[in-house]
């Protein structure tokens, strides 16, 4: 499919990283548990955090990045890359809105010169706002506005000479809003994003988003992206129980949100992102009932460094895609008479990733096997599953809606291959 051919920023810094799936997590913390991270980076090897531009300059042309030298460390011990998130707003420039006027939008624009030019080097991915589309930016949503800011901070990171080697992405925009996408694309933004960082937060399953995400392409292609690069940049689903104040349509099961992230970070391998953030890494409160305390892939209680926090099946989820492709590159989807079901293969047919978007499918499917042989198989949460080979060149699966991963067994415990991602 022409639209999901896409090209490597040869530009990036990071090119020259080991190829890698960056599939990630929310945070919310500079300061993390004894043990957490650790614990995170079994499942994920990236995050996304604000860079809260009121808590680092307190004093106008005056930053503290220490609480984020400090995260920087733990990260950096645990090989975990970053998203930091350039927000909200300062009381010290326009009474603590979002940064509008011709002052405060200078003063934003140097505190992203000086963040960026402080973790220079560190393949952090700098992110222009959050959800500026949304309740996030003050006092209500101004795509002009927005727009202007972000060309202001794009323009002064080109003038300091980071852009060429920084990259920064933006708007975090709440869903993939279309009208807002063009005013903000009419404003000059894609001049300096080298790529496009959405939200594709829905109450459907994960692979609605792939003819989303070509709209979006087609738009960037006509203010002159073509290819675009897309980020999901934040995206989850919360397993409130009972009323689930304040309300939502539909509510889903743990296990049903184990089964949407996997499915959500190889969807998105599928449709050529850059990046994966599933929100969120803990459970923001205890209260079951709520909907905002319950996107975690982990239950809110900290216990200890060595029992940090009890997992949800999508933490399982997010361990076992990471263990089994998280250092893989895509290649190919394979053709299967099922439009539901994907057949993914990665490291030129050593290894596939197979599942179903149809609820509680199993169905029966046979296709040419990328390698003759046989594969072990590992299911969605990390079980080992029977082996299964090919036969006459063919290979015959029973696909479920939760992902299962195949290695060939010949798989070389070593394969250094090009990097896809960056």
């Amino acid at each position: 499919v022409p639209m999901r051919c896409f090209f490597l920023l040869a530009s990036l810094a990071a090119a020259a990283v080991a190829a890698q799936n960056m599939w990630g997590t929310n945070i919310h913390f500079t300061a993390p548990h004894a043990g957490e991270v650790p614990y995170l980076a079994d499942a994920f090897n990236l995050i996304r955090m604000d860079f809260t531009w009121g808590s680092i300059e307190k004093q106008k042309g005056q930053y503290d990045f220490s609480a984020y030298d400090n995260l920087m460390s733990y990260l950096g011990q645990a090989s975990v890359r970053a998203i930091l998130i350039l927000d909200y707003s300062n009381p010290l420039y326009d009474h603590g809105l979002s940064p509008a006027t011709p002052e405060a939008v200078q003063a934003f624009a140097n505190f992203a010169v000086a963040g960026v030019t402080h973790f220079k080097g560190k393949n952090i991915i700098w992110e222009c706002y959050n959800e500026p589309n949304g309740g996030f930016w003050k006092p209500y949503p101004n795509a002009t506005a927005y727009a202007i800011m972000a060309t202001a901070m794009g323009a002064a990171l080109e003038k300091a000479g980071l852009l060429q080697t920084e990259m920064f992405v933006g708007p975090g925009s709440s869903g993939i809003p279309m009208d807002y996408m063009e005013k903000i694309f009419q404003g000059g933004v894609l001049k300096y994003f080298k790529a496009i960082s959405v939200h594709p937060y829905r109450g459907s399953n994960p692979e609605t988003a792939l003819t989303d995400y070509d709209n979006l392409r087609t738009l960037a292609k006509k203010y002159g992206m073509d290819n675009a690069s897309l980020i999901s940049s934040e995206w989850g689903y919360s397993t409130c129980i009972g009323s689930c104040a304040p309300g939502v349509a539909s509510r889903i099961t743990e296990l049903q949100q184990a089964k949407y992230l996997s499915r959500m970070f190889l969807t998105n391998t599928y449709a050529g992102m850059l990046a994966s953030i599933f929100y969120d890494w803990h459970d923001d409160g205890p209260d079951p009932t709520m909907r905002e305390q319950n996107f975690g892939v982990t239950h809110n209680k900290f216990y200890n460094s060595t029992y940090v926090y009890d997992p949800k099946p999508a933490y399982l989820a997010a361990k076992a895609v990471k263990s089994a492709l998280g250092t893989s590159v895509y290649n190919s989807r394979v053709t299967v008479t099922d439009p539901n079901v994907f057949v993914l293969t990665f490291d030129h047919g050593a290894k596939v990733a197979a599942w179903s978007a149809a609820v509680n499918a199993s169905v029966s499917v046979s296709f040419a096997s990328p390698m003759t042989g046989c594969y072990s198989r590992t299911a969605m949460l990390g079980d080992a599953m029977s082996q299964v080979c090919s036969s006459g060149g063919t290979l015959t699966l029973t696909v479920t809606d939760e992902p299962q991963y195949l290695t060939h067994t010949s798989r070389r415990q070593h394969v250094h291959l090009p990097p896809k991602h960056v």
